[in-house]
C-alpha cells in the first residue's frame, strides 16, 4: 500500500511536468506562425470587383447588372481587414484571426426614394447607404489557402450580410470573398451571392 502512494507521488509530478512541456510547444508554435501570417495576410484590403451571381438594379435606372459597382458607388468604400492576433493574444489558436469587413447598407432614404441615383466610378459617399461592419473569427487551412469562420452573424435589422461562404487567399496580396447578402433593388429586396477581389494597400491594422 506504501509503495502505491510513493508511485502516485513520483507519477503526478510527472504527469504535470509533461502538461507544462507541451503547453510551451503549442505556444511556441502559435509563436512562430504568427509572424509569418502577420507579413502574409495582416492588412487592410480595399475592393477591386464585385459581381453578384443575379443581375440586379440597385440605383433604380431601369438597368440590371451583376458588376455592383456599376450599380452603386458606395460599394468602393467596401474594405476588409485582417488582424493576426499578438503573441501575448494566447486564447487564439495558431492560425486564428480576426477578420473584420465593412460594407454599404441600405438605410431608409434609399427605401423611400424611387429617383434615379448616379453612380460614379470613384468613390462618392451618399445619403442612401451607411457603412457597416461584420467581424468575425476566422481560422486559416493548413495550406493557407484558405479559411473557415466561426462566430454567429449578428442579426440587428441593419446588418445585410447573411452568410460568408468562403475566403480564397491568391497571390499578389488580393484575397476573393464570396458572401451572401440582402440587396435592396428596384423591385424591392433580394437575396444575392456576391464574389468580391480584395486587395492590401497596407500591411497595418
Amino acid at each position: 500500500m506504501k509503495k502505491k502512494l510513493k508511485d502516485k507521488k513520483i507519477l503526478l509530478p510527472l504527469i504535470a511536468l509533461l502538461f507544462i512541456f507541451f503547453s510551451c510547444e503549442n505556444n511556441e508554435l502559435d509563436n512562430n506562425i504568427r509572424p509569418l501570417l502577420n507579413e502574409k495576410f495582416n492588412g487592410k484590403y480595399e475592393i477591386l470587383s464585385s459581381i453578384s451571381k443575379a443581375a440586379v438594379d440597385l440605383n433604380n435606372d431601369g438597368i440590371e447588372s451583376t458588376n455592383l459597382l456599376d450599380e452603386n458607388s458606395m460599394i468602393l468604400f467596401s474594405t476588409i481587414e485582417i488582424r493576426i492576433p499578438y503573441k501575448e493574444e494566447r486564447f487564439f489558436t495558431e492560425k486564428e484571426f480576426v477578420f473584420s469587413e465593412f460594407w454599404p447598407t441600405e438605410n431608409e432614404q434609399r427605401l423611400k426614394t424611387n429617383e434615379i441615383i448616379t453612380v460614379y466610378n470613384t468613390r462618392f459617399y451618399n445619403f442612401y447607404y451607411d457603412l457597416y461592419g461584420n467581424t468575425l473569427i476566422g481560422e486559416f487551412k493548413d495550406d493557407l489557402s484558405s479559411a473557415t469562420f466561426r462566430k454567429n452573424i449578428t442579426e440587428d435589422g441593419k446588418n445585410t450580410l447573411i452568410e460568408l461562404k468562403s475566403i480564397e487567399l491568391l497571390e499578389d496580396e488580393t484575397i476573393k470573398v464570396t458572401v451572401v447578402r440582402k440587396l435592396y433593388t428596384m423591385n424591392g429586396w433580394i437575396t444575392a451571392e456576391i464574389e468580391s477581389l480584395y486587395k492590401r494597400f497596407t500591411p497595418t491594422t
